[in-house]
Order: C-alpha cells, then structure tokens, then sequence
C-alpha cells in the first residue's frame, strides 16, 4: 500500500502545484486486473492486524490506485481545473520480474504480451487527446490485446470508499490537498 498507493498520492499531492498551471494536465495511475480481489479495510491498510499475504496487498494496493483516480478527477471537476484523471493497467506483459515469480512465472512466458505491447494501455491514457477524465485503459482481452476503455464496476470503486481513502492517505502522508490548493 505504501509504495503502490501512498507513495504515488503524496507525489501527486507534491506535483499539484505544477499540474495546475500546464493545460490539459493529466495524471496517469497505473493499476491491475488484480484490483478485483482487492478490498480496501480501512482498520488495516498495512497488514499489521491480519497475516500478510502479497497477493492480496497487491490487490488492495492495485484497487487503492482505482480509488485514487476516480476522487482525483472528482475534485478536478469539482474546481475547474483542466485536468484529468485516469487509470490504465499493462495486463500481464514480458517483464523479466513477472517471469520470474513461480508457477506464474512459467505460464506468464507462453501467455504474456510484449513488454511493449503491456505498455499500450499507459500511452493510450497519458497521449491521446480523446481519453476522457474518471477512465480505466487495458488490454482488449484482458491479459493482453490492444488498449481499451474498461468498465469499472461501481460497487468495487464506489466514490464513497474513494472519498474515505483520500482523507486517510492524507493523513497518512501528510500531504493535503485542500480546496484551495486543487484551484
């Protein structure tokens, strides 16, 4: 949670100084399929409380970025501001670091994508001018394919649990931004 959400909030927070005076600003988070198992408790974000399982932190991390995104572009719109928000995830491309990992790692060399062709999805969401804020970018068929709008199901990334992990991430980072600092 901490490196896949918090650290990406607080640099955000950091560079809103900057997205607020460039046109057409836009801020590209970078998600996962995986964010359909996640689920984000809000009593232990950390995994201090519960035994630690990667895959799962993964996916709560993953749905975090999703819930960023969607509160991010809320509070675009909420104040003016020429910019959008928008999510996008590489489906399961080449990397050396996805091959690697166990019985994952054997089926991801015969079924995984180009790493170029992963990073589609993120190019679609950061360049084309026609990509609308409060959007999530993957792969056509799920784990690889050409990049396209997906659905994001509302009762997974509510603007209500969006709202609740932003006044938490702020205070767990520090970084706030407030009103005035979004305008």
């Amino acid at each position: 949670m901490a490196t896949n959400h918090l650290g990406h909030f607080a640099l955000t927070g950091r560079l809103l100084p900057l997205l607020r005076t460039a046109p057409a600003a836009r801020v590209v988070t970078v998600s996962s399929g995986a964010y359909r198992n996640g689920t984000i408790d809000f009593d232990d974000l950390d995994w201090t409380r519960r035994p630690y399982h990667r895959v799962r932190a993964y996916a709560d991390s993953k749905l975090a970025n999703l819930l960023f995104m969607v509160e991010l572009q809320a509070r675009f719109e909420a104040v003016g501001l020429d910019a959008r928000s928008v999510a996008s995830h590489p489906g399961l491309a080449a990397t050396p670091r996805q091959q690697s990992i166990g019985i994952g790692g054997v089926l991801a060399r015969w079924l995984a994508a180009p790493i170029i062709t992963g990073a589609l999805p993120q190019l679609r969401a950061a360049t084309d001018p026609t990509v609308p804020g409060g959007t999530y970018w993957g792969p056509r068929f799920g784990i690889r394919g050409g990049p396209v709008q997906l659905d994001l199901p509302l009762d997974t990334v509510s603007s209500k649990a969006a709202r609740r992990l932003w006044g938490v991430s702020e205070e767990l980072t520090g970084v706030r931004f407030g009103q005035s600092a979004m305008s």
